[in-house]
């Protein structure tokens, strides 16, 4: 479709979303409305000679519009030629202002002649594929006008002195900037992602930078701003080139503002007492630094700076979660005034050897987690040791904390400790000691409660004093191969495979024990005789395949689990005087069973094992034989 007709105005929507329209005259229209021709997706050209005024959103959409003459228009519209994706090139002679959003989307548009132009509104050029800016009028640019033009090499903006935020964010190739009247602070995000800028082309003696506006500027060797006080977030973040900073008067390094500053290496930073979070993480080249009197070091201030040697940590009160997580060379820190270190503060730090804490009394989880080189750590004013606080460190032979009463979950685990000896302890976690192949003694005298896997595998452990311990959890001595003595006599609740594969077990005697869990001794090749005063209920498995087991004396149990017994081969002795159920399959593969009862023992329907002979009381004999259940096996019974 076309038009030939004349037209002198055009109103608001009169053709949008005329997708068949090619053609326009437009030789004597003097007023365009709003939207005219929004959405014209086949207008191809559109000559104006008369039009002071391009209106909103005119020609937004028309993706096929490649030619446009307006040789009066004094101003440009919102969004006037937004998403005109064939449009390469546009003259706007007598143009003064270009409202937002006008070309943002232009994807083509390479040239604009304006040498008239005064003012660039947001985003005005967002998204276009402009190779060279030179604007000789223009005083101010707002927010994101060349945002993204990936082409874009030089700007030449001699009198603008007001520049909004992020205005040439990911301009890519720009190499050259001019901007010699602008003498005032940055905006932030001025130069973000510029990766091929490799100077400051803004003036070095403001007091402050703004937030990310050098952030990704790959290129970015050096930046030196003698007056500067203040960083601010993510300036420089990710200057991987950035090599050499001076900033001689700082005292705030806000958060982010070197982060994945891969090239920096030694940094001076004399009068900063502020730093932020994230500031100089990721530079994983820095050795060493120096700053003023900071006292809170926030989260991952210094994270991954791999070959960080030291740091003056002298003033600090506070280290917060991640601070130097993974500086993989600090060797050693003191910290004599701090008071709390938060999550993996030194998670990773591989080379420390000694920590000092004199005055710290709050710590959070995995503070010193894989530290695989710390031998040594002093925490007089503890009174609890968190979950994962020393996880894998592995040559951890020694700890000073005369005050602590509990410990987390695996707060020892993989450690290199031989004894542990903690007379204030009253709970031991999950898996505290679990995988601490060097411990060979525990004594906790104090200690009520070991919760689950708190000793498992400890391979070397061969004594354990429990005097008041009254839980012992599931896996808590599991596969202690080593482990011949235990002394707990106030324990009454043994868990599940709490001491599971305890091959050097010989005897074992908990008086007070009510319950016995299932698989509890199981696979202990070399006990002989066990002794539980006050057990009522012996869980299944508990005694399997400990096939040196002779005597057991349960002498109130009143229920045996199924497998409890099995392939318990030398078992002879089995005194049960007040047990009233056995379950299936209790003591199979025994040979010779003792039963000591004052009744017949209730056993299921189902085969309890393949007794050769079972002994029981004179008394009782007739009653077992007749009995319906025993009946199976009344040809192997024998009284005593």
């Amino acid at each position: 479709m076309s038009s030939s007709a004349v037209i002198t105005t055009i109103g608001r929507n009169a053709f949008q979303d005329c997708f068949r329209l090619s053609n326009i005259n437009l030789q004597v229209c003097t007023s365009i409305g709003p939207y005219a021709f929004n959405g014209c997706k086949k207008l191809g050209e559109a000559s104006m000679p008369l039009i002071s005024s391009i209106a909103e959103s005119v020609f937004q959409g028309c993706a096929n519009l490649s030619s446009v003459s307006c040789p009066s228009v004094a101003k440009v519209g919102s969004y006037a030629f937004y998403g005109c994706s064939r449009l390469a090139s546009i003259s706007l002679p007598s143009c003064s202002i270009i409202e937002i959003n006008a070309f943002n989307r232009c994807v083509a548009l390479s040239q604009v002649n304006a040498p008239n132009l005064t003012a660039i509104n947001s985003r005005a050029f967002q998204s276009c594929d402009l190779r060279s800016v030179s604007f000789s009028l223009v005083t101010t640019v707002e927010d994101y006008a060349f945002d993204q033009n990936q082409n874009l090499e030089t700007v030449s903006l001699p009198l603008c002195t007001d520049f909004g935020e992020n205005v040439f964010r990911s301009c890519h190739n720009l190499k050259s900037v001019s901007i010699p009247s602008f003498s005032g602070t940055p905006s932030p995000g001025m130069f973000a992602y510029c990766s091929s800028l490799s100077y400051i082309p803004i003036p070095t003696d403001g007091v402050s930078l703004p937030s990310n506006v050098f952030a990704g500027c790959e290129s970015l060797e050096s930046a030196s701003f003698s007056q500067c006080q203040t960083i601010g977030a993510g300036a420089f973040m990710d200057c991987y080139a950035l090599s050499d900073i001076s900033f001689p008067v700082c005292t705030t390094i806000n958060n982010m503002a070197f982060n994945g500053c891969s090239s920096l290496v030694s940094v001076s930073v004399p009068g900063c007492t502020v730093m932020g979070r994230g500031a100089f993480g990721l530079c994983e080249n820095l050795a060493s630094i120096t700053f003023g009197s900071v006292s809170v070091f926030e989260e991952q201030a210094f994270a991954f700076c791999k070959e960080l040697l030291s740091v003056d940590l002298t003033q600090a009160t506070l280290i917060k979660s991640m601070a130097f997580e993974q500086c993989e060379k600090l060797t050693g820190i003191s910290v004599p005034l701090c008071t709390e270190l938060q999550e993996r503060a030194f998670a990773n730090c591989y080379s420390l050897v000694s920590v000092n804490l004199p005055s710290c009394s709050v710590m959070h989880e995995s503070v010193f987690t894989n530290c695989s080189n710390l031998a040594f750590a002093s925490l007089p004013l503890m009174t609890t040791i968190p979950s994962y606080t020393f996880y894998g460190c592995e040559n951890l032979t020694g700890i000073y904390a005369p005050n602590f009463s509990m410990i987390g979950s695996w707060a020892f685990t993989y450690c290199a400790l031989s004894q542990a000896n903690f007379s204030t302890v009253v709970k031991v976690g999950p898996r505290v000691f679990s995988g601490c192949e060097s411990l060979t003694t525990v004594s906790l005298p104090n200690c009520e409660t070991v919760e689950f896997g708190a000793f498992d595998g400890c391979s070397l452990l061969t004594t354990v004093s429990l005097p008041m311990t009254s839980i012992m959890s599931t896996w808590a001595f599991q596969r202690c191969v080593n482990l011949s003595s235990v002394y707990a006599p106030s324990c009454m609740i043994i868990g599940e495979s709490a001491f599971n594969g305890c091959l050097s077990l010989v005897s074992v005697s908990f008086p007070t024990c009510k319950t016995l869990g299932s698989y509890a001794f199981y696979g202990c090749s070399d006990l002989k005789s066990a002794y539980f005063r006050d057990c009522t209920v012996v869980g299944s498995n508990a005694f399997a395949y400990c096939k040196s087991l002779t005597t057991v004396s349960l002498p109130n149990a009143t229920e045996i689990g199924s497998y409890a017994f099995q392939y318990a081969y030398d078992l002879s002795v089995l005194i049960l005087p007040k047990c009233s159920k056995i379950h299936g399959g209790a003591f199979l593969g025994l040979s010779d069973l003792y039963l000591l009862s004052n009744s017949v023992v209730a056993i299921p329907s189902t085969d309890i094992g393949q007794v050769s002979t079972i002994h029981v009381p004179r008394s009782l004999y007739s009653q077992y034989v007749n009995n319906s259940n025993w009946r199976y096996y009344s040809r192997k019974f024998a009284e005593y």
